[in-house]
């Protein structure tokens, strides 16, 4: 049985996945365009979302499994692999704590100024009276209650703000104060502090979020995207930025990444960008890497495979 990688992986995991399955050859590529001339006798591919397309499906006859480092999955080949047959497993669940983490340290620097008193300590200025807030008290609206959003949930009740939460059948969670399901999701804006954005893209949720929903949101309301940049019609949040129709952003992915040079995010006083890192770790293939042993057991044993993408939902 053969694995193939068409992304560099740390030899330390893959060392870890040899040792533990010596039955299953292991070919390390890093890149898509290297991993070609062995697709043909692949029975599972180790990828993430950017580099599997369907040239590649082509070239695997054999390929039974694909598992996926990432947890997005919009940019593989629905069509195909499920005309084939092949299992696809992402890495759904590792996210929590780091994207947590970035979403409370954005709430937090925008709640605090941590920005204007940066400006004020580069002038070597020292100016008395605080012009912020604290985050108790105030309520946020996660778009996208799964795994992620329930972890951020769990953060922000520590920080005592009230927690609400979009998912697509609304059942109650633990950590969130109130869940709505998404036909209903515009009810939550005009009572939200912060707006954070966790779902996956599908044709479905392709600019799920528009210019009547920073409408119906408070004017000092902090919108904050973690989830992909189609998600949102990035025209429409720069207007409402522009404007002052909301009261700050911050922004992990955008509709066209790299983001361009020309786009006015760049230059706004009370936006912070960052290139798509949020759900990063120094710790992340670790966590990959514990998903991708138990599913190796559960393959060779015939056993169903943890986090299976539905490929007609395409997530």
């Amino acid at each position: 049985m053969k694995l193939v990688t068409t992304i560099n992986i740390p030899e330390k995991q893959l060392n870890e996945l040899r040792e533990s399955y010596p039955e299953i050859t292991i070919c390390h590529c890093h890149s898509e365009r290297e991993a070609q001339p062995y697709l043909e006798e692949a029975d599972i591919v180790l990828s993430d979302h950017l580099n599997f397309n369907p040239e590649s499906i082509e070239k695997a006859p054999r390929l039974k499994w694909l598992q996926l480092t990432t947890a997005g999955v919009e940019n593989i080949p629905f069509a195909k692999i499920a005309e084939r047959g092949i299992t696809v497993t992402n890495a759904k669940g590792i996210h929590g704590s780091q994207m947590g983490e970035y979403a409370l340290g954005m709430m937090l620097a925008h709640t605090r100024k941590l920005l204007h008193y940066r400006g004020l300590q580069k002038k070597h200025q020292w100016e008395g009276g605080f012009i912020g807030g604290e985050l108790a008290g105030k309520t946020v609206t996660i778009v996208g209650a799964g795994a992620i959003g329930s972890a951020i949930a769990e953060m922000c009740q520590v920080f005592g703000m009230n927690v609400n939460g979009v998912s697509r059948g609304g059942a109650s969670k633990p950590h969130f104060d109130r869940i709505v399901k998404e036909e209903q999701w515009e009810t939550l804006l005009p009572e939200s502090s912060f707006v954070i954005v966790l779902l996956p893209l599908t044709p479905r949720t392709k600019h799920f979020i528009r210019q009547e929903h920073f409408t119906a949101m408070p004017r000092d309301c902090f919108f904050i995207n973690l989830a992909r940049g189609h998600v949102v019609k990035e025209a429409d949040l720069i207007t409402a930025l522009e404007s002052g129709q909301i009261g700050g952003a911050a922004l992990d992915v955008f509709e066209k990444e790299p983001l361009g040079p020309e786009s006015p995010l760049w230059e706004m006083e009370h936006v912070f960008l960052t290139p798509h890192i949020a759900g990063n770790s120094d710790h992340y293939m670790e966590k990959v890497f514990r998903i991708v042993l138990d599913n190796v057991a559960n393959f060779l044993a015939n056993k169903p495979l943890k986090n299976q993408v539905d490929l007609q939902a395409n997530y």
